[in-house]
């Protein structure tokens, strides 16, 4: 996995139409800050609807990055659909890069994760195997952590759990070791905010996220990307024993 790291994915970003959201109750909805070698660098909106039968999750993401002797400008944008247990059932990923502009559309179903993209210049039509219960992610949508949390959830927790997870851009599922790793009290300035810590092993990659008791996504933490990524506020972690 280390060969699509986050470094990696981030050069292939590039579409940004205009999607027409259905209606649904909000959930939840939140902002994302990220940070990049300690330096802000951009943020990510993201919200959950309920809708019949499932849920719409939506972001819109926007990053400058230092690149060279230069920067390269980020922005991303994503919907899903999905079933009552989170698995996914349709996504899109449109994005840019310094304007060029890409496209993820992924349909699952019996099995089939079937897509139609174009990316770095290339049509793609793919068709990969996927197990039926399963979450997605992409190494530069943030708040899917976030919906992994709540599929690991759905699942029954424990301490440690294996989830399988369909990578949009490589177009392959993998099997992901998701550990919890204790409570954590985060200072916020206005007192101690009670959290849950786990880490998502992918290969040789451990990417730590946190949410709080109601499962609110509060952190992601990659250190070998130098990537950290706060919920509205850049909290200061101090651990406390595990629960």
């Amino acid at each position: 996995m280390s060969k699509y790291r986050i470094s990696v994915i981030f050069l292939f970003l590039s579409f940004l139409p205009v999607f027409i959201f259905s209606k649904g109750n909000i959930l939840n909805r939140g902002k994302l800050l990220i940070y990049f070698d300690g330096k802000y660098v951009g943020s990510e909106v993201y919200t959950l609807k309920e809708i019949p039968g499932g849920y719409e999750g939506s972001s819109i993401m926007s990053v400058i990055l230092p690149r060279g002797g230069g920067n390269v400008a980020f922005t991303y944008k994503t919907k899903e659909i999905m079933d009552r247990k989170f698995n996914p059932i349709h996504y899109e990923d449109f994005y840019t890069v310094n304007g060029r502009k890409n496209y993820i559309k992924v349909d699952f179903k019996g099995g089939k994760a079937v897509d139609n993209c174009y990316m770095a210049g290339l049509t793609l039509n793919r068709t990969a195997n996927v197990h039926k219960s399963f979450r997605l992610l992409e190494e530069a949508v943030f708040y899917q952590y976030w919906l992994i949390y709540k599929k690991y959830e759905v699942d029954g927790g424990g301490d440690k759990r294996t989830i399988n997870i369909y990578i949009p851009k490589i177009a392959k599922e993998i099997p992901v070791k998701i550990d919890y790793i204790g409570n954590a009290a985060v200072n916020t300035g206005k007192g101690l905010l009670e959290i849950k810590k786990f880490m998502l092993e992918m290969g040789s990659m451990g990417i730590t996220f946190a949410v709080d008791k109601k499962g609110k996504l509060i952190k992601v933490f990659s250190p070998e990307q130098k990537l950290e990524i706060v919920n509205e506020f850049n909290y200061n972690f101090t651990k406390t024993d595990k629960k």
